[in-house]
């Protein structure tokens, strides 16, 4: 199984191979400039709309002043501010997983994948969390991958150089 990790993780060395420098900002690395407390903490403290303002002005601040791997969780694209910067500057890959895996992942690290919902399980959330989500991942990614694929990280990174997707715009 591939998750966000190991391909950033990748695509990170592969971009300082390559211009002879390296960022990797993960998404907690943004969420804890936006939100030192955590991300469960700063979801309870400020609610859901001021959590996403505050990503998106962090995500905005690290495209426009850096060059290289940017990782995101999926609730960032549903911030129109954060669509359209990705828009002006990078290659948006999307991993997705089964709905099951995402639920396990939740239940598994809920301070880390806090609710973002009503809905109390994990596995209900995901489902309308895909069904809110995956329109815009379709219309703005610019290449998609199924984590659970048996080719694993290092062939999307392959297949990103493969089909000329520059690191950073």
């Amino acid at each position: 199984e591939v998750g966000c990790t190991d391909v950033d993780q990748l695509l990170a060395q592969d971009f300082a191979a390559e211009h002879g420098e390296a960022l990797l900002a993960a998404p907690r690395a943004v969420t804890q400039n936006a939100h030192p407390v955590g991300v469960g903490q700063a979801l309870e403290a400020w609610g859901l709309e001021a959590f996403r303002a505050r990503e998106a002005r962090h995500i905005e601040r690290a495209l426009q002043a850096e060059t290289g791997v940017l990782v995101l969780g999926g609730g960032a694209l549903e911030t129109p501010a954060v669509r359209s910067a990705l828009a002006q500057r990078g290659t948006l890959v999307w991993l997705h997983a089964p709905l099951e895996e995402l639920a396990r992942r939740t239940r598994a690290h809920d301070q880390l994948r806090p609710a973002v919902t009503e809905e109390s399980d994990p596995g209900r959330e995901q489902a309308a969390l895909w069904a809110r989500r995956a329109p815009w991942f379709a219309e703005w990614a610019h290449v998609g991958y199924a984590s659970d694929a048996e080719e694993g990280a290092a062939s999307l990174v392959q297949r990103l150089a493969q089909l000329g997707f520059p690191l950073a715009r």
